[in-house]
């Protein structure tokens, strides 16, 4: 997993670590177990201490995930991005918690931004 994000050769000395963005990368953020239930806790916490206020989840999982709220221009996106995955969700005919689901696979999104993994 370090190797995958760049992380230093402990016996060498680094001044700088290397800033990548390869496949594996996304396709860890994606598929790895950990990952995916960092997910679902992180939405379980923000749907759990929010009320039913998208904007107010929003911002929420952002201060999680990014230390800030979403801007203005972010928040259409992330609105349009909840409704299409819960009406995916719902004409696939998927069994379970639907809001669970949609708000998982956001934080999903997030921890595999690059804004997440790395501090520009």
């Amino acid at each position: 997993m370090l190797q995958t994000f760049d992380a230093p050769d402990p016996n060498l000395i680094v001044g700088e670590r290397d800033v990548t963005t390869v496949a594996p990368q996304a396709l860890f953020m994606m598929n790895n177990p950990f990952v995916i239930t960092q997910s679902n806790q992180m939405a379980q916490r923000v749907l759990g201490e929010m009320g039913p206020n998208s904007d107010v989840r929003i911002d929420f999982a952002y201060r999680i995930a990014f230390g800030r709220v979403a801007s203005q221009s972010e928040k259409p996106a992330l609105r349009h991005f909840l409704a299409d995955y819960r009406h995916s969700l719902a004409t696939s005919g998927t069994k379970g918690n639907a809001d669970l689901a949609t708000w998982a696979a956001l934080c999903q999104s997030l921890f595999a931004s690059g804004e997440f993994r790395y501090r520009y």
